[in-house]
This record gives structure tokens, sequence and C-alpha cells, in this order.
């Protein structure tokens, strides 16, 4: 994948160099006309949406699928856009910003649709063997979440180290929800704010009751930032299957159900390599294969090596390869 988007990045620059050029050698014909001006604005659109495509590609070879580009990130493509079109006509910049608001909401949608993992997630209850989707009440039925959970909901203990039935721990405040036990209402629906009662599990005469604020849930319907993944290692970053990982819900959040459950996520680990200490090492000691001893490419790089970075050229071909994330870690990690 990470070669996949180095590719594309280097496609959507040279498309961008294209459209600078072609509205530089049609300048006078284009500034006279309105029908040139329209030309040309729409010409900075495109500059627009390939800079952005550009940028994008370049974030996500470096940074793993789940990259994406901001307000920062538009407004510099938006910036080259502008630029383009204000060479050849001030008239065009209006209409190079519309078109450009036009065909950022067209690749805001393809992008959900393409990256988006949250649409292809399912999620598993750990020891409970079958298998849920996480879209809402249609994985539930009849618009109650808790229908299937009538009972109290007896939340994982002895979490974080910490055992819950000690005198200490049961005297302290606030309580810890690891430890508590909740019980949740039956006719509630997906993320409606709640209150329920929740008891410490095993403190014997000393239990207490409290009640706290919640949302209508089970755990493993939690936000990717209310839950702990155990990471995945010694896979490839550069495909887009999903593998089965082990996350537990933070030692803060209330839910219902198993606080440990399995979660279908794409590989996105790292093994320490640094992009900007490869880029460097490829700028000043590429001609020896420093570069790619360095990604663990030890095979290339000592036919770099005894070929002093193929006369030269290896080495360029390397810097601009390792910039655009196209040259990645042997070991298909992402860079940090």
């Amino acid at each position: 994948m990470a070669g996949s988007n180095g590719f594309s990045a280097l496609l959507s620059l040279l498309v961008v160099l294209s459209c600078i050029i072609v509205g530089q050698s049609f300048k006078a014909l284009l500034a006279e006309s309105r029908q040139g001006n329209l030309a040309a604005g729409g010409l900075g659109s495109v500059v627009f949406a390939f800079t952005l495509t550009a940028i994008s590609n370049l974030k996500m070879a470096n940074a793993g699928p789940s990259a994406k580009c901001g307000l920062f990130e538009c407004g510099v493509a938006l910036f080259f856009g502008v630029l383009s079109s204000a060479s050849i006509h001030r008239i065009s910049i209006t209409i190079c910003v519309l078109f450009s608001a036009v065909l950022l909401f067209f690749l805001t949608g393809i992008s959900h649709k393409r990256y988006d993992p949250s649409g292809d997630l399912s999620t598993t209850t750990a020891g409970g063997g079958g298998k849920k989707r996480n879209d809402g009440f249609s994985s539930i039925g009849d618009n109650n979440l808790f229908d299937l959970a009538k009972d109290s909901t007896t939340i994982e203990q002895k979490r974080n180290g910490e055992d819950c039935s000690s005198d200490a721990f049961c005297a302290r405040s606030p309580l810890s929800p690891p430890c508590l036990k909740c019980d949740f209402p039956v006719d509630c629906s997906l993320g409606e704010p709640i209150s329920v009662n929740c008891t410490l599990a095993n403190c014997g005469h000393s239990r207490r009751t409290v009640q706290l604020q919640t949302k209508c849930r089970f755990c493993w319907q939690l936000e990717q930032s209310e839950i702990v993944c155990e990471e995945m290692k010694n896979c490839s970053t550069n495909e887009l299957s999903l593998h089965r990982t082990t996350c537990r819900a933070k030692s803060n959040v209330i839910c219902a159900g198993r606080r440990t459950f399995f979660r279908n996520v794409r590989c996105h680990w790292t093994s320490g390599h640094s992009w900007s200490k490869a880029l460097f090492l490829s700028v000043t000691l590429g001609g020896f294969g420093v570069d790619r001893f360095y990604l663990g490419h030890w095979k290339s790089a000592i036919g770099k090596l005894f070929s002093f970075g193929g006369l030269g050229v290896w080495t360029l071909l390397d810097i601009v390869l390792i910039a655009i994330g196209y040259i990645q870690p042997a070991d298909e990690s992402l860079y940090i």
C-alpha cells in the first residue's frame, strides 16, 4: 500500500505540473475571454484536487491508511490552485475557489468510502463466540439496545492490577468502573444518555452504591478513543485485510457487557524506523547504501555499496523513492 500511495502521489504531482504548464502555455488565449477565464479557474481547481491527492497519498505512505488530510493540507492545496489561476487572470480565482469546493465535497465522499475503517469493522465479544456488526440498532433490533442483556451486567474485575475486594479499595473514592457491577435499563436506545446504579461487586458488608452517568451501549460499541487495543505486529501494513486483536474499555469508561472483546483492525505498527532519518542517510551516505542497510534491505544495500550508489543514479533515485514513501522498512512496518 505504501508503494502504491507513493506512486499515486508521484502521478498526482505530474498532473499538477502538466496543468500548470498548459495554463502558462495558453495564458494569453485564456486571459482574453470569459470562456478562457472559466477554463483557467477549472485548471486551478484541478491543480487543487491533485495537489491534495498527492499530499494525502504521501501522508498515508508514511503514516498508514488511517492518516487523513486536515484544514492545513486543504489550505496548502488551495493556495497552489489559486496561485495557478491568478497567474492567468484574477477573475479565475473566484472560479477556482468555487470549483475546488465542489471537488473537495466529492473527494471527501470518495475518501470515506475507500479508507474509513469504521464502515467495515466487525466486533466479536471475547469468549462469546458470536460475531456482531458494529452498526447500531440493526445488529440488535427493535431499537432497544439491552433486550439481549436484561440481567445486571457484571464488569470485569482486577483491572490494572487492582484488587477490587480489598478494604482499601472498597473505601476509595471515586469508584473505579472496572470493579463495578452496574444495572443498565433494558429499554434505552443506542447512545442515549442514562443514569445507572453501580455497586462494588465484592466488598461484602461495606458494599457501596453510586449513581453514575453514561451512555446506552455495549463495550464493543465504544469509540476508538475509549478503548485500548493490543498492537498488531509481524503483519504487513501494505495489505487492506483486517486482523483480529484484543481490545478493552478504558478504566474510566462505563459500558454494558464484557469489557474485553475482539475487534478487527488493519495492520498498523512500527519497528522504530524513522522516515526523516532514512531520508537524511539517503542524502548524506546513500552512495554507500547506508539508507538501505538502515531500512533492512541489506541485499540491495550491498549492491549499492559496491557500485558506489550506481554512480550517483541509484542514490538520486533512492532519495526520491524514500521521500515519497515508496521505499519502506523491509519488515513492512510503518515509519515513525
